[in-house]
């Protein structure tokens, strides 16, 4: 595969997810991008490099704590000396590549993935500060995309980590907005079949009440929900 032929199938691919509305996760994005390298007589360097710099945002492994890159993001395997997806490849031309998709697409799911990448990686990977306007693109997709459907496992992960965001760049008009979020979503969920997470208001956010300058009428507010629960 030539470069020309991957920059087209690529964009086959990114166009797709930019207008889908179904409950895609972003793994399935990377399956999608990654089967273009898998299988592949010919593949040659250019196309690879091509390939994993829109794979990639999609690709990591998320972790609560201890990153190995001491990040949000992280390999999804290792094997010694190898991981995938492998810090050593990123550089500041993919990550500029980012930024050229954080700025012209469309779905808060792929635009949130790409710029909290930036956030997150670029620093790690290249020694480069990242803009903090990419932690705000991240936060605003990722709230934004709680409206989308999909299962509700993933929209607390989207909003927990949007909190973390917040926190990170202590912008507190966002604050504001993401609570609103926590309570909206809690009122979503809370009579879902089946789910498992009812208890995320009460771990995430009154957890940090003080950090998230929670009201005491919010704190009240999350343990009266939490009671019902019981």
């Amino acid at each position: 595969m030539t470069l020309q032929e991957a920059t087209t199938e690529i964009k086959a691919i990114i166009d797709h997810f930019d207008k889908d509305n179904s409950p895609y996760d972003e793994f399935d994005v990377a399956c999608k991008l990654k089967s273009l390298r898998d299988n592949r007589d010919g593949l040659d360097k250019d196309a690879f490099i091509a390939i994993i710099s829109d794979e990639y945002p999609f690709a990591f492994h998320e972790y609560e704590s201890d990153s190995p890159w001491g990040g949000y993001f992280g390999p999804r395997g290792r094997a010694g000396n190898i991981s995938d997806p492998d810090l050593n490849l990123i550089n500041a031309e993919m990550i500029k590549h980012w930024k050229k998709r954080a700025q012209e697409l469309q779905h808060p799911r792929l635009l949130a993935r790409y710029a909290d990448a930036i956030w997150d990686v670029t620093k790690t990977a290249t020694s480069d500060r990242p803009d903090r306007v990419f932690a705000e693109i991240a936060i605003d997709a990722y709230l934004k995309d709680l409206k989308n459907p999909s299962k509700s496992i993933h929209k607390i992960r989207r909003l927990r980590r949007a909190m973390q965001l917040v926190l990170s760049i202590g912008k507190v008009d966002r604050k504001n907005i993401v609570k609103e979020a926590y309570f909206a979503l809690e009122d979503e969920l809370k009579n879902e079949p089946g789910c498992k997470n009812q208890l995320f208001l009460y771990d995430d956010l009154y957890a940090l009440r003080k950090k998230m300058f929670l009201s005491d009428q919010e704190v009240e507010e999350i343990i009266y929900r939490l009671e019902e629960h019981f």
